[in-house]
């Protein structure tokens, strides 16, 4: 058996970092990514994941890009959930300014909302682990804006599609082996109050 190697076409042109900082953005994007495959510590996981998308008031300088003058757009992948020690969670309570209320984890929050919503977002310059040479702008805090602050409005369309990076991973959804489908799952179990 051979083992292949050729060009994926994943070479994206370079464009400069964003300034590292705290800077105004505005959710441009919710992304639902599906069951995902994930490894932590070794083990495998399948969970819910989102992205969630800014675009920053820093407008991109690269005179031989197409994305020249436009705004720089940053993203966080995050876990769908709102549990105590999940980041979206915490996350969402800082952009929002105060905890969620014991209702609204019971109900449910609809991440989709988010688009349009300023923010403050922090970005740290950040080293790939695996190779010293890449440098990421990641989004470290996420703040509401400061009062009186003029709203940014989102360059890309809510009902626009998303982008190919996001939607080769949707592609890559799971489905659990071990987990029955919605046809499968016994009536009786429906009827359980909890």
């Amino acid at each position: 058996m051979s083992i292949i190697a050729k060009d994926n076409g994943k070479n994206f042109p370079k464009l400069p970092l964003p300034e590292a900082g705290t800077v105004q953005a505005v959710c441009c994007g919710v992304w639902d990514l599906g069951l995902q495959k994930t490894s932590y510590n070794g083990e495998d996981k399948i969970q819910h994941k989102i992205i969630i998308a800014w675009e920053i008031s820093q407008l991109i300088d690269a005179p031989d890009s197409e994305y020249n003058g436009k705004p720089y757009m940053l993203n966080k992948r995050y876990t769908l959930s709102l549990g105590e020690q999940a980041n979206l969670r915490k996350d969402l309570e800082s952009w929002r300014g105060k905890p969620f209320t014991a209702d609204e984890i019971l109900n449910g929050f609809d991440v989709e909302g988010l688009y349009g919503i300023n923010c403050l977002i922090g970005i740290k310059h950040e080293t790939d682990k695996k190779d010293a040479s890449i440098v990421y702008a990641n989004v470290t805090a996420i703040l509401p804006p400061t009062k009186g602050m003029e709203k940014l409005v989102p360059v890309r369309a809510k009902d626009e599609p998303a982008p190919k990076w996001v939607q080769e991973k949707q592609a890559q959804q799971v489905t659990p082996f071990d987990a029955p489908s919605r046809e499968e799952t016994p009536a009786f179990l429906d009827e359980i109050p909890y």
